[in-house]
């Protein structure tokens, strides 16, 4: 948090990753952005599947524009 902060203030952008067992945040991105809305052909996407330590864990990555209206997306946490 501390380092995002930090690049914003000198103009950089910075992306955090969504995890679900960060349940309130991932909560409120789902609703602000619907993975169905997201998960179409006219966007970018690429999917990465990993098996370690008995866990899989899968990363959904998605390239699209943000709509005007969710650029100020915060979540306080």
């Amino acid at each position: 948090k501390d380092i995002a902060e930090k690049i914003q203030k000198q103009g950089g952008d910075y992306l955090f990753a969504v995890k679900g067992n960060q349940r309130r945040l991932n909560k409120a991105f789902e609703e602000k952005f619907p993975l169905k809305e997201l998960n179409n052909p006219e966007h970018d996407s690429y999917a990465i599947s990993e098996k370690s330590h008995g866990r899989e864990e899968i990363r959904l990555h998605i390239v699209c524009d943000v709509p005007d209206e969710s650029i100020d997306f915060t979540f306080e946490w």
